[in-house]
């Protein structure tokens, strides 16, 4: 375990406390003095995912990959939304491989709520995959709703996005949009069997 936890670059106790959590979500176990790792393909059950790992990479360059692909899924599934909402009012998508990219919109508060961290952290998590060049993330620029607010405006929060007040101006941004560079999202030709069984 002394060695174990040298290779990783943390003390052993570290270590052993992160055996004790792998063996609560029973992932790992003991079998003859030898420590096993549970495969992970029951929980995940048929999805199946192929990450990229460099030698380089910390133990948090990792924790990141991982939680990209988390992301990119949630980014999957929006891009389905979009395809089916436009499919609805006739904008179908163009043909075409590169035609079809779909940058997905998402805040660091829904990032932080998605992947049960701290804001801060997703913050950390986010551009320290840009800088493992994973995603690239595009800032959105505030864009002015409405002129001459007369006073304190009551702000329905449910809605997206994120509303505030310059001067006398309602002022509307909404999350980062980021490209998934390894394996980008895109947006999908709706059949109309599809477009049925997920209209609201």
């Amino acid at each position: 375990m002394d060695e174990l936890a040298r290779d990783l670059n943390f003390s052993t106790k570290t270590l052993y406390n992160y055996l004790n959590f792998l063996r609560t979500k029973d992932l790992i176990y003991n079998h003859s003095n030898n420590l096993v790792f549970r495969s992970i393909r029951p929980f995940l059950g048929r999805i199946k995912t192929v990450i990229y790992l460099d030698d380089s990479f910390t133990l948090f360059d990792v924790s990141c990959v991982l939680y990209a692909k988390i992301l990119e899924q949630k980014g999957r599934r929006i891009a389905f939304k979009e395809s089916v909402k436009r499919a609805g009012v006739g904008d179908g998508c163009k043909r075409g491989f590169g035609e079809n990219l779909f940058r997905p919109s998402l805040s660091f508060r829904t990032i932080a709520k998605l992947l049960n961290i701290s804001k801060n952290k997703a913050f950390r998590v986010i551009e320290n995959l840009n800088r493992l060049g994973i995603i690239k993330t595009i800032k959105q620029k505030p864009q002015m709703i409405k002129d001459n607010v007369p006073g304190l405006m009551f702000y329905i929060e449910d809605l997206p996005g994120y509303r505030f007040e310059i001067g006398n101006r309602l002022f509307e941004v909404f999350g980062c949009k980021h490209d998934f560079l390894q394996y980008p999202v895109y947006l999908k030709n709706i059949t109309l069997k599809q477009y049925l069984e997920n209209i609201d």
